[in-house]
């Protein structure tokens, strides 16, 4: 609640706004609304802003004018308005905050006086309420002069930065008058670098003025520096008061600032009075700093003094410093004795200084004051110089740092300096090690994990398995995780294993799954896994497998389906049934459709069914949320869609390459539909290249087309009849009965001739292959009678065999191709490039993708191609890009292109 007005105020606001009354005639008489009176009050003409008030005095003040009283009160040039203003406002008890900010930021010091009851001994000016919006300025430079007494404090401001580029010596002599006067401390700041710009050493009244009788400290702080810009000797006595009186330590610091920039015979005598009396030792401090800047020898000889006699520690302390910058004995001298001054901030700063001296002097202080000093600064300080000087020569007293220190800093400090050193000698990792053990902090027990990672030691392993599996905090198990995959060991695999099934946290279990895959152990774990899948204990061989199965690794795919597929126990093929659920491959699809078609136990069975069914539904709620308004959502889906033998998968991929309306998602679907690598998706990229409406996408899904179109055109001019033929004509041994089975696989009738002359090569296995060739093209019964002619045993036994299984009972067929004889595998799937059974893909299939010896491998591919079944196709498909043989890859990959071509 506002205090009612003295007798003096009223007094002296009357006086004012009757003699503007009578110098200017009879009041007007203003419209009795509220808006002719916002008119009146914003008049650009001072004496009408004043008539305008005059006229509001009696009447009756609603929020409008109180507001538009405040900004007079606050902005108006003439200080008249702006007490007229406050009277009003102090009359009607309105705007209490307003006034107590023109109590005591107002310029003019009457009014300042005046409102003084009113004023808030906490508020400071440079927290000044924002000013009303700027008027806009007429763009005639003559009509600009007139602004300089606009009631709006930001248009005088704006007005003044514009004439002062232009008109400068026009202006000069107005803004003399408002520099001390306007109520926006920004003009005045502006018009005071103006006018010393313009008038020079003139302009001293005005600062002197400004430097003592401005309220606003930004104003007076910037007329410090004007001052200095001067440099007058006689300034610096002014100066120097200002560094007296200020009660703000900021511009007292100001003022000392200014007055090194001053002659230096007048600033070294007012920072030499000001370093030796002043009552404030914050003051004191900046003096001496200040001194040294402009008087060397004086500041040294005060400071010598009061390095140990001063009574406040900021002025010991930078005494200190001071003498610091001065070299031998003596300075050291200084310093070390007060390393044990009674207050932390000098023995801080004497610690700090001490890195000059010899280090058989310092390195005593340095060690004692680490390990025993009371205060947390003063002892990291020490800890640091002693890192400075060398991790190594003071482990010991380090160590005991980071094993007691109270202080995490100074823990930290350590463990950063060995981690630094990389933990190369074993003291240094044994440290570490402990730090990851006892060390009460867990951010710090993270860091110190942090360096155990590149130890490769029992000890640093064992610390690392130990954080992971015990330490309470999910972020230290988190970074032991990650240390882990720089390991090696089967132990460091199985605990990142464990830790990525079991921990509660889904952060942890995510650092040590993808510690699993970056893990050296890895390979050795897998290994081992591996190896245990034909272990003879099926209880070994189950577990290998149930572990494999979690780790999801495309490498043990093989093995696990020749489980499925091979294993004699009911149990272990039940469970990788289940298992095959979770595993996304093509192989896994062709895996569970032949375990689907040759076992015969119900229990597997079923098994198979519901890894099937959920196989679907995973690729139904996949497709569904392709289906989905967000393109993250569709790229997320695209992203975990499988391109395997599903159509709906690949009609949905297809679709979403030429229709989704982002680009990102076209882009993500095209990329999957280039592994399907058949000349359908051949034909879908062309046209997705050529209609998409975006030029980078085009770009991108053109590259992808080339890339494929080059690798199938490479893929077909190989494996061509004429091509073959040639082939044939020029080799020798397996390759040649390789290249006749081909030129079989392609139906290629203008092969005959050439496979008849290769019928009667001398060389063996070339008129076999060429035999077995004719007799898939023309008629078997040809082997009869290739049998009777031939004179070398081996091909001799070779046509028998095949020509047996070619009219023995299906049941046999089927017999031989599951034998372990890898030979006899070898003659049946021979025997099926000649005779036909589509009962017996699966088996064929599996002997493509699960038959240890290469040659049956091969053979199998190359006898699917003959059958015109998903299975087949996808089959060969599979083992282009699965087979352990890299050479073998190369060959099936072309039957892939001569399969999807047929």
């Amino acid at each position: 609640m506002l205090k009612k007005p003295t007798r003096h105020m009223w007094f002296w606001i009357t006086g004012l706004l009757f003699g503007a009354i009578q110098a200017h005639g009879q009041v007007p008489r203003f419209e009795n609304d509220t808006e002719g009176y916002l008119r009146g009050l914003r008049r650009l003409d001072p004496l009408k802003r004043r008539q305008a008030l005059a006229t509001l005095n009696g009447k009756r003040i609603d929020d409008k004018l109180v507001q538009a009283l405040v900004e007079r009160m606050r902005e108006d040039v003439d200080p008249a308005v702006r007490a007229a203003a406050a009277t009003l406002l102090v009359q009607r008890r309105s705007a209490a905050p307003a006034i107590a900010y023109a109590a005591v930021c107002d310029p003019n010091a009457k009014l300042r006086s005046t409102l003084a009851p009113y004023a808030d001994k906490q508020l400071v000016c440079h927290q000044s309420p924002a000013m009303a919006q700027p008027a806009p300025l007429p763009p005639e430079r003559g009509a600009t002069f007139g602004y300089l007494l606009h009631p709006s404090a930001v248009t005088r401001l704006l007005a003044l930065r514009k004439l002062a580029r232009t008109d400068l010596a026009r202006i000069k002599a107005t803004v003399w008058r408002l520099a001390g006067q306007d109520p926006f401390w920004e003009f005045r700041r502006d018009a005071l670098r103006l006018l010393v710009t313009a008038y020079g050493k003139q302009s001293l009244p005005l600062l002197r003025y400004a430097i003592s009788g401005d309220p606003d400290q930004r104003v007076r702080q910037d007329s410090f520096a004007l001052l200095a810009h001067l440099r007058q000797a006689r300034t610096a006595t002014w100066l120097a008061t200002s560094a007296r009186v200020e009660t703000n330590l900021a511009l007292r610091q100001a003022a000392i600032a200014a007055l090194i920039r001053l002659p230096r015979f007048a600033a070294s005598t007012e920072l030499s009075k000001l370093a030796l009396q002043h009552s404030d030792g914050a003051t004191r401090a900046a003096a001496l700093e200040a001194l040294y800047r402009v008087d060397t020898k004086q500041a040294y000889r005060i400071a010598a003094s009061a390095a140990s006699t001063d009574k406040a520690a900021t002025v010991r302390a930078a005494a200190l410093r001071l003498l610091a910058r001065a070299s031998g004995p003596t300075a050291c001298k200084a310093r070390r004795t007060q390393i044990e001054d009674r207050e932390p901030e000098v023995r801080l700063a004497a610690i700090e200084q001490l890195a000059g001296c010899p280090d058989q002097l310092k390195t005593p202080l340095l060690r004692n004051a680490a390990r025993s000093d009371r205060d947390d600064k003063v002892r990291g300080a020490a800890i640091a110089q002693l890192i400075g000087i060398g991790v190594s020569a003071h482990r010991d007293i380090l160590g005991a740092v980071l094993q007691s220190d109270r202080h995490p800093d100074n823990r930290r400090r350590v463990l950063e300096a060995l981690l630094r050193q990389g933990g190369k000698s074993q003291a240094d990792s044994e440290l570490l090690i402990a730090a990851s053990k006892r060390e009460r902090d867990p951010h710090l027990r993270r860091l110190a994990l942090s360096g155990l990672g590149q130890i490769q030691s029992d000890a640093a392993m064992s610390a690392l398995i130990s954080a992971l599996k015990s330490d309470r905090q999910a972020e230290v198990r988190s970074e032991a995780a990650r240390q882990l995959a720089h390991q090696r060991g089967e132990a460091v695999f199985a605990a990142l294993q464990h830790a990525a099934q079991n921990d509660g946290v889904a952060e942890v279990r995510a650092a040590a799954a993808q510690a699993m895959k970056n893990s050296p152990g890895r390979k050795a774990w897998v290994d081992g896994l591996l190896a245990q899948t034909i272990d003879e204990d099926v209880v070994v061989r189950l577990d290998a497998a149930r572990r494999l199965c979690a780790l999801q690794l495309p490498r043990s795919y093989r093995a696990l389906v020749r489980l499925l597929w091979l294993d004699r126990e009911t149990k272990a093929r039940a469970m990788l049934a289940r298992c095959f659920s979770t595993l996304h491959s093509p192989l896994i699809d062709i895996a569970l459709s032949v375990a689907h078609a040759v076992d015969s136990d119900k229990t597997v069975l079923r098994a198979i069914e519901t890894a099937q069914q959920k196989r679907r539904a995973r690729d139904e709620a996949l497709l569904k949320l392709l289906q989905t308004a967000t393109p993250e959502k569709r790229k997320q889906a695209i992203d975990q869609l499988i391109p395997g033998p599903s159509r709906a998968v690949r009609d949905a991929l297809e679709q979403a390459m030429v229709k989704d309306a982002s680009a990102e998602v076209r882009r993500a679907a095209a990329a999957k539909v280039y592994r399907y690598a058949d000349s359908r998706a051949l034909a879908k990229l062309m046209t997705a290249s050529q209609s998409d409406s975006e030029a980078a996408t085009r770009s991108y899904l053109n590259g992808l087309y080339e890339d494929l179109r080059q690798r199938r055109s490479s893929a077909s001019s190989a494996i061509s009849a004429l091509s073959l033929i040639g082939k044939l004509r020029k080799l020798r041994g397996q390759d040649a009965q390789a290249a006749a089975m081909l030129l079989a696989a392609l139906r290629a009738e203008r092969a005959r001739v050439p496979l008849e002359h290769a019928a009667q090569s001398p060389d063996g296995e070339k008129r076999f292959g060429a035999l077995l060739a004719l007799a898939s093209l023309t008629d078997a019964a040809l082997l009869g009678a290739a049998i009777r002619k031939e004179t070398d045993v081996a091909v001799r036994s070779k046509l028998i065999q095949v020509n047996l299984l070619r009219s023995a009972p299906l049941a046999k067929l089927r017999e031989t191709l599951l034998s372990e004889d890898s030979t006899e595998v070898l003659r049946a799937i021979e025997t099926l490039s000649i005779r036909s059974e589509p009962e017996l893909v699966a088996l064929i299939a599996r002997a493509a993708l699960s038959n240890l010896d290469p040659r049956v491998r091969l053979a199998a591919a190359r006898t699917l191609l003959l059958y015109r079944s998903p299975l087949a196709y996808w089959t060969v498909r599979v083992a282009a890009s699965h087979d352990g043989s890299p050479k073998l890859r190369a060959q099936i990959w072309t039957f892939a292109v001569v399969a999807d071509e047929n």
